[in-house]
């Protein structure tokens, strides 16, 4: 895991090293061990490199290949490293490290862009200067687990900025300018990374599964090229379906066994759900080093998950941490957080994760997260709504037809599990799944919020996309939730929580086969009645204390921010004053006023709402008004 930047300038514009370097050494929390600089000229390259594989002087970047007609500057981790360069020596392939990085490069120079990206198994964005054929090669992983973000001139002769993180573009002179579609969007859907677009007017982002080229001469002509395929058919030609519950435990293994490589100590974190509980039993289990599990704890009874993860924790033996954060940890650290993240958070959830990696980069350099089963086989309740349209219209899991009878009493069941009415899921299955209506709430909510010029840019968000990839309502819904803004959040909460204190974090369930797999197979393989992820829990049956594998009360980094808040009265009233409102021109002041006076009193729990309000103005804080200072002090 590190940091990359580069320059392009047109011909005959050299590149200003005190720029670069700047961009570089804004980045210097995502890798502390080393650091390297190359400029040719028009191009520059810079990295900042946290050591995992291969701790020596050897992996120093940028990398060359053998004649230097190739640079690599690389973020992230090929997993199948040992595989690939074992068929590139063959092929005749010399290497002078024993990195994974040194492999990305030769499987570029023997196969190609589009002949090597599909061979890679892992998360990444790298860029490969190609001085032969003087062009730029961008690449990003197909989840979107590490970020890349690009900067081009409106000019034809303009320059080419890149880099891991926002902040580095803005050390090299780009203007903070907030984007206000993006903030509308944020405020109305609470949507981010859900496009190439980001809260920076002018900055974009490389999509995941994507690459792009661009020329030297000509380095603001860029255009975005999709090189990963997760359609159900696809998968279907691929995988085997005759036993999924085999195959899919396969994989999961096989994923887990590649991401425990590394040459510094590996950890978890365990929050005692089924996800991270799954990681924990196959990691002690494929691992031959001692494992050490790290998890945040909270005294409200609602949120509080200690009993299940310190059972895990037995049962497989792990060194387990916990930690406990408070109100006043919030008050603390909630500025460094939002800068960390460089952009503001939608829900209190990633906090939590902060918390926990700072526990865990005292103990290890890696740690392994449960992150991807709730978007691939349905793990939030709101996913038994579609579950149900799905039921009646698809045939079961013998090949029967569904009828309403036993529909209305799936509904009974799910009602109980999440105490809502059967009425809502009944209404689902017969059609009105309520998708929409959900979204015009929440905007028609979010609205009272803005004032009339921010309403303006609601014409300039992209669209809610209706045409997910899949068989069934359910398929479609868990396909948004992966290849939209929902995966992709969560992932960016998770880059720069554990890369401000110089973690890396690893996410089994996303590697890429694992995920295809998802997408090929049948709906009632995810949901089964009551029962959400079926197809883990059925994996997990016989690895796992049955109080794990049937766990139903998902909570996700619960975090209890309506307490949190009630306890920082002062230090919300201090950022959400009339004048701190008024003088960003987005907000009423009168709205935000009412939600500040109905939650101190208790008579609403706004705590949410509250938490996106101050994570807004933090954001602008940090960025528009101080312009993106390097992580310092976390």
């Amino acid at each position: 895991m590190c940091g990359l930047c580069g320059i392009v300038q047109p011909s005959g514009r050299p590149v200003d090293r005190n720029r670069l370097e700047q961009m570089r050494d804004s980045m210097r929390h995502r890798g502390p061990d080393d650091e390297g600089l190359r400029i040719d000229g028009q191009v520059g390259l810079g990295h900042r490199r946290l050591s995992i594989i291969d701790l020596t002087e050897a992996g120093r970047q940028p990398l060359a290949n053998e004649d230097g007609r190739l640079h690599l500057v690389f973020n992230g981790e090929l997993y199948n490293y040992v595989e690939l360069g074992a068929e590139l020596r063959q092929a005749g392939h010399r290497f002078a490290s024993q990195t994974d990085s040194e492999i990305v490069l030769h499987a570029i120079e023997e196969w190609g862009i589009e002949g090597a990206l599909p061979r890679f198994v892992g998360m990444f964005a790298f860029a490969v200067a190609d001085h032969n054929a003087r062009q730029l090669l961008l690449a990003r992983d197909p989840l979107g687990i590490k970020p890349l973000y690009y900067k081009t001139s409106e000019l034809p002769e303009g320059e080419f900025l890149f880099a891991s993180e926002l902040r580095a573009l803005l050390r090299a002179g780009v203007e903070a300018t907030p984007s206000l579609p993006a903030i509308y969007d944020f405020l109305s859907l609470e949507r981010f990374d859900h496009d190439d677009t980001t809260f920076f007017s002018g900055i974009h982002q490389l999509q995941p599964g994507h690459f792009l080229r661009i020329e030297f001469d000509t380095p603001s002509r860029v255009q975005q090229m999709p090189y990963w395929d997760p359609r159900p058919e696809s998968a279907r030609a691929r995988y085997d379906y005759d036993q999924p519950v085999e195959t899919f435990t396969h994989l999961f293994d096989d994923s887990v066994r590649l991401q425990l490589r590394s040459d510094v100590p590996v950890g978890v974190f365990l929050s005692g759900g089924l996800d991270s509980s799954a990681i924990v039993e196959a990691a002690t289990r494929q691992s031959t080093q001692s494992m050490q599990s790290f998890s945040v704890n909270f005294e409200d009874d609602g949120f509080d998950e200690t009993a299940f993860a310190s059972q895990v924790a037995d049962t497989f033996g792990t060194h387990h941490h916990r930690l406990t954060p408070d109100a006043g940890v919030l008050r603390q650290e909630l500025a460094s957080f939002v800068e960390a993240q460089e952009t503001p958070t939608n829900g209190p959830g990633p906090f939590s994760e902060w918390c926990v990696a700072q526990l865990a980069a005292q103990h290890v350099k890696v740690a392994l997260s449960g992150q991807g089963p709730d978007e691939m086989l349905g793990g939030y309740h709101l996913y038994f709504l579609p579950y149900l349209h799905a039921r009646l219209r698809h045939r079961d899991e013998e090949g029967r037809r569904v009828g309403i009878g036993r529909i209305a009493g799936e509904a009974r069941r799910i009602g109980a599990l999440t105490g809502r009415s059967p009425a809502i899921y009944l209404a689902a299955a017969i059609g009105a799944r309520g998708d929409g209506l959900r979204r015009r709430l929440k905007q028609t909510r979010a609205r009272r919020l803005m004032q009339p010029e921010l309403l303006n840019y609601a014409a300039e968000v992209t669209p809610v996309q209706q045409d997910w990839p899949g068989d069934t309502a359910l398929d479609r819904a868990l396909a948004e939730a992966l290849l939209g803004w929902g995966l992709r959040r969560l992932l960016h909460y998770t880059d720069r929580s554990t890369m401000a204190v110089s973690l890396e974090a690893r996410v089994p369930f996303l590697d890429h086969r694992l995920v295809e797999f998802c997408f090929g197979l049948p709906y009632h393989t995810k949901i089964r009645e009551d029962r959400s992820k079926w197809i883990l829990r059925e994996a997990m049956s016989d690895r796992l204390p049955a109080q794990i594998v049937e766990r139903r009360d998902k909570k996700g980094f619960p975090t209890p921010v309506g307490r949190w808040v009630r306890e920082s009265e002062d230090f919300v009233r201090d950022h959400l004053a009339p004048s701190m409102v008024g003088r960003r021109g987005l907000l009423r002041e009168a709205t935000v006023a009412r939600l500040q006076r109905e939650h101190f009193a208790g008579d609403r729990d706004h705590g949410w709402a509250l938490w996106r309000l101050l994570n807004l103005e933090l954001w602008y804080q940090a960025f528009v008004d101080g312009s993106g200072s390097p992580i310092s002090a976390v």
